[in-house]
């Protein structure tokens, strides 16, 4: 029987605000709004709560959440919060004082340093973070890439694919089990894309049910 195994994203403790780690100590002790374990080196925590349909969402701190929803669109089950955890260069870096440590993560188009006050247990502060929702899906989410050679490869959500030196190719199906292939131009996938084509589940399944056209038989003496 195969192990049944789970994925886990191992973060710094830093890309959390000091608040919010007083906001955790807490709410994991008491009945707060999402289950938090707390350890000695930090908190771990589900990405369930960073799902942008799941209401709990919004009464959680907003760096927090920004957090848990990268896990989740990246389909990262849990966050295990360590302090001795490596830095993810996609996500803030908070000093002890509360403030980014680098604040061009917040580009302008993401609305920088949004401030956001944060009810504390007796009492209430401000941190800054990532509005939720400000940062589009696609630019949360990691493409991890492989080199893969010249093959038949089965992708049952889609799939990202740099093709030689200048595309970018994004195969995706969609809720109504449509095909969409976009080409990008390398390096700026989350513009517009330069052509692409969509097919219908439909005309997918009528091509499917369509007998296969017969083959003439070659006599050609060459």
């Amino acid at each position: 029987m195969p192990l049944n195994k789970t994925t886990m994203l191992d973060l710094s403790t830093a890309h959390l605000s000091a608040a919010t780690r007083v906001w955790m100590d807490k709410a994991a002790d008491e009945d707060g709004p999402i289950s938090i374990m707390k350890r000695e080196e930090g908190f771990f925590v589900s990405s369930v709560h960073g799902k942008a349909e799941n209401a709990g969402m919004a009464k959680l701190p907003a760096d927090l959440a920004h957090v848990l929803r990268f896990a989740s669109l990246n389909d990262v089950p849990y966050v295990l919060f360590d302090r001795d955890a490596e830095i993810q260069d996609e996500l803030p870096v908070y000093e002890d004082n509360g403030m980014p440590r680098d604040r061009a993560y917040f580009g302008a188009e993401h609305d920088p340093l949004r401030s956001f006050p944060m009810p504390l247990y007796g009492g209430e502060t401000v941190i800054f973070a990532v509005g939720p929702g400000i940062i589009p899906d696609d630019e949360l989410r990691i493409r991890e890439e492989r080199i893969l050679e010249d093959g038949d490869y089965i992708a049952p959500d889609g799939l990202w694919l740099t093709v030689g030196s200048d595309a970018a190719v994004r195969v995706k199906l969609t809720e109504e089990n449509d095909v969409v292939v976009n080409i990008y131009p390398l390096g700026r996938e989350s513009g517009d894309p330069i052509d692409g084509v969509a097919v219908e589940a439909d005309l997918l399944a009528e091509a499917r049910r369509a007998p296969e056209a017969a083959t003439e038989p070659d006599n050609s003496p060459f």
